[in-house]
């Protein structure tokens, strides 16, 4: 079994050697943790980037641990009655979905602003209650982001980002089979205003693209009394022209999720690291971009037993408009 750090790290050397540009541009997320949305670097004075983009995250990998399991069982957060309930109900798989916009301008030639909506958050899984079977859909409005990002240096080579995380999306939405609040991974916004904080750097040697980056989310607790686990997130990528306006990119991602917390108690079943090895492709002319990515789990570890990605698909296009 190859231990976390190593495996980590061959991944990394993997990334770099095969030459190939990061997917920053776009939603690069699983699980509704969009925590690098819109970091795409300055755009110099009078810019505008447009990025429409659409994800989705195959999560039926059911998992113990480091391992396959057949069974996942999770608890039931009683907001009502303040209560954690212990192995409620089995998870046998499911898939979310994600519409996301994301704007930015630049206020000046280091300082850009930027917003970023989930037009769309759709989830759905399949979820069992002793002998019942239900298929839950969950479809709103997702959780907006706000912030700037500042280069520190003339090139914009290195930029940092500070953003907020606003409760624009629904966090209460009922659950159909016993009429209590849906588990907090199924509902569209996580009912809290969060901090996120990144930093980001690129060099280019060699003939090849370099890009560096992470990110933290400090989340804090709800109106329910439920605080999501914080998030870190590392990546290394390295891109390369191919021809014809196109080029091809690998980026390597470590996902490191806390444990959630409700009324000072942890809750089971919730946190764990995953490493994503993330391959695309970019078609760019003049201030148009097609571009797509598949984002593989290489590594996963999780807390009890959960559900985890199998597969991730990112297809967008962007537009930016230059004074």
């Amino acid at each position: 079994m190859i231990r976390e750090p190593r495996l980590a790290f061959v991944l990394v050397v993997l990334a770099l050697a095969a030459g190939l540009p990061v997917p920053a541009e776009g939603c690069d997320s699983t699980s509704c943790m969009m925590m690098t949305r819109g970091q795409n670097g300055a755009l110099g004075q009078g810019a505008w980037r447009v990025d429409l983009s659409f994800r989705h995250t195959q999560q039926d990998a059911l998992r113990s641990g480091g391992e396959a399991t057949d069974t996942v069982l999770r608890p039931k957060v009683d907001f009502v009655r303040q209560r954690i309930i212990p192995g409620y109900h089995g998870e046998r798989g499911g898939h979310e979905q994600f519409v996301q916009l994301d704007v930015s301008y630049g206020l000046s030639s280091r300082v850009t602003v930027l917003a970023s909506a989930p037009l769309v958050a759709h989830r759905s899984y399949d979820v069992v209650h002793s002998q019942f079977e239900h298929i839950y859909n969950t479809t709103s409005f997702g959780d907006v982001v706000v912030g700037a990002r500042y280069a520190l240096d003339r090139t914009s080579r290195t930029v940092a980002g500070l953003s907020f995380k606003l409760p624009t999306g629904r966090s209460r939405l009922v659950s159909p089979f016993d009429g209590d609040i849906h588990d907090p991974m199924l509902q569209p916004g996580s009912g809290s205003a969060d901090l996120v904080a990144s930093v980001q750097t690129s060099r280019r040697a060699l003939s090849v693209d370099w890009s560096f980056s992470g990110s933290y989310q400090a989340n804090t607790t709800n109106g329910l009394e439920y605080r999501w686990g914080n998030d870190a997130i590392a990546s290394v990528g390295a891109s390369r022209a191919l021809g014809a306006g196109l080029s091809g990119s690998l980026q390597v991602k470590a996902f490191h999720k806390q444990r959630s917390v409700f009324r000072d108690e942890v809750v089971p079943a919730t946190g764990g690291r995953i490493v994503y090895v993330t391959p695309g492709l970019r078609w760019t002319r003049g201030g148009t971009a097609l571009y797509g990515f598949v984002q593989v789990p290489a590594y996963r570890y999780v807390n009890e037993a959960q559900l985890s990605p199998r597969v991730g698909v990112l297809v967008g296009v962007a537009r930016t408009f230059r004074p």
